[in-house]
């Protein structure tokens, strides 16, 4: 049994190999898109193939290497179930195991750094735990992003990974101070967030950190939602009619489920279906094209309009758009709602504006005048 650390340096991200060298299989834990030649090489020297690459959440300070191993080694992807990361071969849940060779990790879900997150857990003569961004030596995660929350970080230390034998083997995520490990008895005895009679003054501590958000958070976090790979739509290959608003957002006239593969593979993400059902004699319902859209590995949304666009739906798109990562398309039965839906969500657009932007992509606002005042 074979256990590697590996440091990068930017992001004081602990990244980790395990394998079983005998069958020469491994696992990677948290890879850094950067370090990808150094795991090739290292996986190359010691005569392993990758079986399984995981991520422990949806990191903030890096990218992840996910994506890009997969393309490179074909191993599987494993992250959280909670995470609803589309890009990914298999999603967890608490108690679920990872075989590979003679060894298996063991899923625990610790949510409160994130929403997501996970720790990775095998007793191999010794045990071990991979903890991520949940517990770190004298110290834990933060908890004020990404669906953190103090009481469920409580809960995930306290009464799940406390409670694991005393000569556990602490494998972190980061350290910002050169430890490489520890132990679930140090961590008890020293961890100075872990002194504490109760959660409210856990609670107290994380609330209070004031810490600033990681530097390259709006960049990395959508793209390690694409599982490290920043798909780019080319706009000079659109099949169907698509028109291009901005570099993400893209509208299009009614399309049908046999579209969406085509559709996906463009590098589109996210589908948006802006028209009623039976609207129209012969069109795909709404659960066909939600059906088609699950098995090209897409997100989908209905948002059905009229002549008219209630606040309701403005504010719908709106917030759809703020948390999508990648390219979405929006279509209706000839693309004219969709766009006019769109140009609504945003800021000091007037209406001559409005229609004259239309115009240059060859849709006629003209009938949804009521919509733009």
């Amino acid at each position: 049994m074979l256990i590697r650390q590996i440091f990068d340096e930017t992001s004081h991200t602990y990244t980790y190999l395990l394998a079983d060298q005998r069958l020469g299989k491994a696992i990677l834990i948290d890879p850094v898109l950067e370090n990808t030649n150094k795991y090739l090489q290292l996986l190359s020297e010691l005569q392993l193939s990758l079986t399984f690459a995981l991520d422990t959440h949806v990191h903030a300070d890096h990218i992840t290497a996910l994506g890009k191993l997969r393309e490179i080694t074909h191993c599987q992807t494993i992250v959280s179930e909670i995470s609803h990361l589309n890009c990914a071969d298999r999603h967890v849940v608490d108690g679920d195991e990872i075989n590979c060779g003679s060894f298996t990790l063991s899923v625990i879900a610790t949510p409160g750094h994130t929403d997501d997150s996970i720790c990775f857990y095998f007793n191999h003569k010794q045990s071990y735990l991979f903890t991520g961004d949940t517990l770190l030596i004298r110290g834990t995660g933060r908890t004020d992003f990404q669906n953190g929350s103090s009481s469920a970080l409580y809960d995930s230390i306290f009464n799940k990974l406390l409670t694991l034998p005393e000569s556990t083997i602490v494998y972190p995520g980061h350290d910002y101070h050169g430890w490489t490990q520890s132990t679930i008895r140090e961590e008890k005895k020293y961890n100075p967030r872990l002194q504490v009679e109760n959660v409210d003054q856990f609670s107290e501590i994380l609330n209070n950190l004031n810490l600033p958000n990681p530097k390259m958070m709006d960049i990395v976090v959508p793209v390690n939602k694409q599982c490290g790979l920043n798909k780019q739509v080319d706009s000079d290959t659109l099949p169907m009619n698509i028109k291009k608003h901005t570099q993400n957002f893209f509208t299009c006239e009614q399309i049908s489920p046999n579209d969406i593969k085509t559709i996906a593979e463009q590098g589109f993400t996210l589908l948006i279906n802006n028209r009623p059902d039976n609207e129209t004699e012969g069109q795909p319902t709404s659960n066909e094209i939600a059906s088609a859209a699950k098995a090209a590995g897409m997100d989908y949304i209905h948002i059905p309009i009229q002549r008219s666009l209630p606040e309701t739906d403005i504010e719908t798109l709106s917030n759809t758009l703020k948390n999508s990562t990648g390219a979405v398309l929006a279509f209706c039965r000839t693309g004219t709602r969709s766009t006019n839906l769109w140009i609504m969500t945003q800021l000091n657009v007037k209406q001559n504006q409005a229609m004259e932007h239309a115009k240059t992509l060859g849709y006629d606002l003209s009938l949804c005048n009521n919509a733009l005042k």
